[in-house]
């Protein structure tokens, strides 16, 4: 099965999948970010995609398990960079697109003071959970984002 970037899912390293599954929530905004345990919990408001699972749903959640190195740098603040996961949250960033860079992801973002800027981080796995907390897997992610745009191309 191929998904979302034409790479065999089976082929996928986890760092992929994790970009992978930041890019699709493109358009999306983190608006909780919490760690627990060495597990980031991140909420993204997306109801586009969030209401695929349910109508009355506007976020979907997420868990990186064994993340490290988690970082905003604000690009429109000569690359100030910031590490504190609630000072983060507050920016409330929208997500545009994500990509591997050697042992990163880097999600381009953007907030109401800039127009561009990068989340930056490494981590070992990525769970999807819909609002409710009950699982979503990969491939049902990829599949309802598929319907979604196939729908919208209709339009």
């Amino acid at each position: 099965m191929t998904l979302c970037k034409d790479i065999p899912y089976e082929t996928m390293t986890s760092l992929e999948q994790i970009a992978d599954i930041f890019s699709i929530n493109h358009d999306g905004t983190i608006t909780k970010l919490e760690n627990l345990n060495n597990t980031l919990s991140i909420q993204i408001e997306i109801e586009y995609l969030a209401s695929l699972k349910n109508s009355s749903y506007k976020v979907l959640n997420y868990e990186l398990s064994g993340y490290s190195n988690f970082k905003f740098v604000d690009t429109c603040e000569n690359n100030k960079v910031y590490t504190e996961i609630k000072e983060i949250e507050k920016m409330e960033l929208s997500i545009f697109q994500a990509k591997v860079k050697g042992d990163n992801v880097i999600v381009g973002v953007c907030s109401d003071n800039c127009p561009y800027g990068e989340l930056q981080f490494s981590a070992k796995n990525i769970k999807i959970y819909d609002q409710n907390y009950a699982k979503i897997e990969y491939n049902e992610l990829v599949n309802m984002v598929k319907r979604y745009w196939k729908k919208w191309q209709k339009k």
